[in-house]
């Protein structure tokens, strides 16, 4: 950029877009699901069941094409479009990891949880490679965004390291 260098956090990055995209689908109740050619039949320990039951309504308004199947198991036969999971067990338990141990306020919904949690759980990991093409997709889809500057949790997504500074650097 003209003032210096634009360093952007891709993980962070894809949480935000993530996360507003399963906004929109929550508040226009209109899922974009992936189904699954064959439905998987997932057994939970007691606490991730009890917690799916909650908040199963929601889950089907992002997405997730999910039925109880009793005794603590559930039968997956969609799952949000915009997942990186090719497994819907893995998202599923990755997922409830992430909404379990989601930190949040009273102001927080439970929507809004849902949201974060599954765009933590899709977004892509610290360290993958992405091609360019990839790249330039993310920062368009980023400043695209609402709130470009931070993710879900708050945390800075761009920080620009003014021109003295990156002149300093290599001084």
């Amino acid at each position: 950029v003209k003032s210096g260098l634009m360093i952007i956090d891709q993980k962070r990055a894809h949480e935000r877009i993530l996360f507003e995209q399963y906004l929109r689908s929550l508040a226009m109740n209109f899922p974009v699901a992936q189904r699954t050619l064959f439905p998987e039949t997932i057994e939970l320990d007691q606490a991730d069941y009890i917690v799916l039951r909650e908040i199963m309504d929601d889950l089907h308004a992002i997405g997730f094409d999910i039925r109880d199947f009793g005794s603590n198991s559930v039968v997956i036969a969609g799952y949000p479009a915009e997942s990186k999971f090719e497994n819907p067990k893995e998202l599923l338990e990755v997922f409830l990891e992430k909404f379990k141990s989601t930190d949040t306020d009273i102001k927080t919904s439970v929507r809004e949880k849902i949201a974060r949690s599954l765009a933590v759980a899709g977004s892509v990991n610290y360290g993958e490679t992405l091609s360019h093409k990839m790249m330039q997709d993310l920062v368009d889809a980023l400043f695209a965004c609402e709130s470009p500057g931070y993710s879900p949790s708050g945390k800075p997504i761009v920080v620009i390291m003014g021109i003295d500074e990156v002149e300093k650097k290599f001084k």
